[in-house]
């Protein structure tokens, strides 16, 4: 995450520029300049542009400060819920790989390095981790994503990544360890379907998907207005989002953005239209730059 800009830098460039100090990068105004007399409206000049900044990062897909404001909501139950309220945009949506499922110790084949749990309902490529009330298979770790091999309706192999998996090439276990394990399916993302009807359709069959080995009916997203359709059992949605705070959130490259924005809004509540004019200007130019990517900015104009 980018560091913030400095709040008393943003306000010591401001009350410089605007005289309403006369004491040198004063970071608060000492009533000498009748105009600007204020210092919370200082402070929420430059938060109000801070806000525009950051909403113009968010809903910027060029600007490697986007994932700054990125969320992600908890798991939401399909086929279709509301998108997430937000200043933003949305990213991408997560789909959960499959089903989850538990095994024992007396489920492992150690010659055979296979799983037996009739009707499992996992599917070749699906993307899960491990957990258990006792130890793992020997071979198979805690925190590791491993990708199911599929053999039958009954019998399932894991593989270290989806190539093996669809290669057929399993992890050996050489220990069938102890207590229950869980498999639990991982958060991919979604591929985007051609219409909502579309996705609704491959959630309602979504047993038949997998009884038939095929992953694709886990894994189709679909947003129509402010809903999205989604064909696996939960999913999660990325998005950007900006919300006011007390201190600026800005990345520290635009700085010079938000002082000018504050500066415009400062000068044309204070009657010093040419000064406003001068830096709404900047302003402007400034965003245009950051909604096209930019990393940084030229320096700030001063007006003179």
């Amino acid at each position: 995450m980018a560091t913030a800009i400095s709040f008393n830098t943003a306000k010591s460039m401001v009350i410089s520029t605007l005289q309403a100090s006369q004491t040198p990068w004063a970071t608060t105004v000492d009533g000498s300049n009748e105009q600007f007399s204020s210092n919370d409206e200082v402070a929420n000049a430059i938060l109000t542009a801070d806000g525009i900044v950051c909403t113009t990062i968010a809903n910027a897909m060029q600007s490697p400060y986007q994932t700054t404001f990125a969320l992600t909501t908890t798991a939401q139950n399909a086929p279709a819920q509301s998108l997430p309220a937000r200043n933003g945009t949305i990213l991408k949506v997560l789909v959960a790989s499959g089903f989850d499922n538990t095994f024992a110790s007396t489920d492992v084949s150690v010659p055979n390095n296979y799983v037996t749990i009739a009707s499992h309902g996992f599917i070749t490529g699906q993307k899960v981790q491990l957990t258990t009330s006792g130890t793992l298979p020997t071979g198979l770790s805690l925190a590791t994503d491993y990708y199911i091999i599929r053999v039958s309706s009954s019998i399932f192999k894991f593989a270290t990544n989806p190539f093996n998996a669809f290669a057929g090439t399993a992890v050996t276990m050489s220990g069938a360890g102890s207590g229950t394990n869980t498999v639990t399916s991982q958060y991919i993302e979604g591929t985007f379907g051609k219409s909502k009807d579309e996705v609704v359709e491959a959630w309602q069959n979504v047993g038949v998907f997998t009884t038939l080995g095929r992953s694709g009916a886990c894994g189709y997203v679909f947003i129509e207005g402010d809903i999205v359709y989604c064909s696996s059992p939960t999913f999660k949605v990325v998005y950007t989002d900006y919300t006011l705070t007390a201190s600026p959130q800005a990345p520290e490259p635009f700085l010079d953005a938000v002082v000018s924005g504050a500066i415009a809004i400062l000068a044309k509540d204070g009657s010093d239209a040419e000064l406003a004019m001068v830096n709404e200007k900047q302003f402007q130019m400034y965003l245009q730059a950051i909604a096209g990517g930019a990393t940084v900015l030229p320096a700030i104009q001063v007006y003179k």
